[in-house]
């Protein structure tokens, strides 16, 4: 059994360090082995990787992520009774909010088109929970005095909207009507209407519930839309954020990644952050490019076939000895030491892991431009990304905020669409060289190919099929000979898993819109 424990060890005016401990029942760990085992790549028996699995890297990162963090890590170990691995981190107090968070004191909730007896039971709760019931009786009427609320310097907080029957799309017309002025929308329902709720949490509803309403179930919603406004006022669109962040500037940007799926992903948050772009394929064409083609900025894929992006770095450095330096960005989904190292040492300017973030990138890509603008030495070259790991064993098919991110990036439904069908037609051939590569024994050839789907999958947002490739990072040659088929099999397996869910995401984006 596993057992999580959470406790406070000091406390001050504005930190707490808290100590998080991770106990198991297992096999335990000798006491001379637990010296090394946070060190790289080692587990204390080395055939526990082939019982257990596990490669002995996950308590390396583990240690330099705590140390980054000004944290400390160890662990408690007995052969035979089990581990404590524990870690402690200094967390920031947050400041004390007035008139936000969960209170309902004072929200003004507008119920619309309530019967009256219905509204009277409703008021009555929202009184005993220090909010104000105000009532309309119709789409117009609640619109007239949402305006006047605002003109009165008394903005409501939501507004519940009684749907039944042909009022239903009355809700929708208002919604649609409001755009983004109005407050957030509750539908109530009545259980014989068969309201699609994923229809109306994707037309922009807060929530959908039955009535009749159970009292704490209401007061569960209108207290989350409470702690959303005071989340939503640290949120900025991607749009705005690139128009409003300081000394912003449109740059044009080469991206050179051997992946479809990479650039187009790459190059819509480019396009979105208000630059122009130019896109290739491999280290070759970089070279080209740059021979009659100005950049502001290289986007450089560390793996690609051909010249690498190491390889093409260390020539584009000779080639240009003496000329203007051209910003460079090392992009790779292995983000240890490692290879962060080799990147800054063949004159990368920065360094970021794979899947990208949007703002990072857009920040980033802004900040070393502005350093060439200044012509700031290039000793000072930036390691800026740490990985994004899984912390459930139980991941999804695939992850909704990811495609919900990358369907904000694109300016039409059709978007989505593109990007799925390259996916799916590359990773296709991917699995075919995949097999060829276990055939002829070739086992380099076909880490590349695992790589290349690795890297793509994270960007689609399909977890499961990400979590799966790396299970080919820690396998020896000798593993791959015995497992490489089983393994392929499952891949295969999990890409159409990926296709089903990512169709049904499709189909359903495609209906709410209509």
């Amino acid at each position: 059994s596993v057992t999580v424990h959470v406790s406070s060890q000091s406390e001050t005016a504005e930190q707490v360090r808290l100590k998080f401990s991770i106990r198991d029942t297992g096999i335990g760990i000798a006491p001379e082995a637990q010296a090394k085992i946070f060190e790289s790549f080692t587990q204390a028996d080395q055939s526990t990787t082939r019982r257990f699995g596990g490669t002995g890297l996950g308590t390396t990162i583990a240690k330099q992520l705590v140390e980054l963090m000004a944290g400390r890590i160890g662990l408690e170990s007995a052969v035979g009774l089990g581990s404590t691995f524990w870690f402690e981190l200094p967390f920031d107090k947050q400041p004390e909010r007035v008139g936000t968070g969960g209170e309902l004191a004072g929200a003004r909730v507008l119920l619309v088109a309530f019967p009256e007896r219905e509204r009277a039971v409703l008021q009555e709760a929202l009184a005993t929970w220090g909010a104000v019931g105000l009532a309309a009786d119709s789409v117009e009427e609640a619109a007239a005095r949402l305006i006047a609320e605002v003109s009165f310097g008394k903005p409501c907080h939501s507004t519940l909207f009684y749907a039944s029957g042909k009022q239903l799309d009355f809700a929708h017309r208002f919604k649609r009507a409001a755009a983004g002025s109005a407050p957030p929308c509750v539908l109530a329902v009545s259980r014989e209407l068969q309201v699609p709720r994923f229809e109306a949490l994707s037309e922009g509803f807060a929530a959908v519930l039955e009535l009749p309403l159970e009292k704490r179930q209401l007061f569960n919603v209108l207290h989350s839309i409470s702690a959303a406004d005071e989340v939503r006022e640290g949120v900025v669109q991607l749009r705005d954020y690139a128009r409003r962040s300081p000394h912003a500037r449109k740059l044009h940007v080469l991206v050179a990644d051997d992946n479809p799926i990479n650039r187009e992903v790459i190059g819509k948050i480019l396009e979105r952050g208000g630059h122009t772009t130019t896109m290739v394929s491999n280290g070759e064409a970089v070279l080209e490019t740059l021979e009659g083609e100005r950049c502001d900025v290289l986007l450089l894929d560390r793996n690609m076939p051909g010249l690498s992006g190491l390889e093409t770095l260390q020539a584009l450095r000779l080639m240009t000895r003496g000329r203007e330096r051209i910003p460079v960005i090392m992009l790779s989904a292995d983000a240890t030491p490692e290879s962060r190292k080799e990147a800054f040492e063949a004159g990368a300017d920065a360094f970021l892991a794979k899947p990208i973030e949007a703002r990072r990138l857009l920040d980033e890509v802004q900040g070393i431009a502005a350093e060439r603008r200044a012509r700031r030495p290039s000793a000072g070259a930036r390691d800026v990304a740490t990985p994004r790991v899984a912390t459930s064993d139980e991941l999804p098919v695939i992850n909704l905020e990811t495609l919900r991110h990358l369907q904000d990036l694109g300016s039409s439904p059709a978007f989505m669409t593109k990007l799925c069908g390259v996916f799916f037609a590359d990773n296709t051939v991917l699995l075919n060289r995949m097999e060829s590569a276990i055939a002829a024994r070739n086992y380099g050839e076909l880490r590349s190919h695992v790589h290349a789907l690795k890297g793509s999958a994270a960007s689609m947002g399909t977890d499961r099929l990400t979590q799966l490739c790396s299970k080919f990072d820690g396998c020896s040659d000798a593993e791959l000979r015995l497992q490489g088929a089983k393994l392929l099999r499952s891949l295969g397996e999990e890409l159409a898993a990926a296709r089903r869910e990512l169709d049904r995401y499709l189909q359903e984006s495609q209906q709410s819109a209509t």
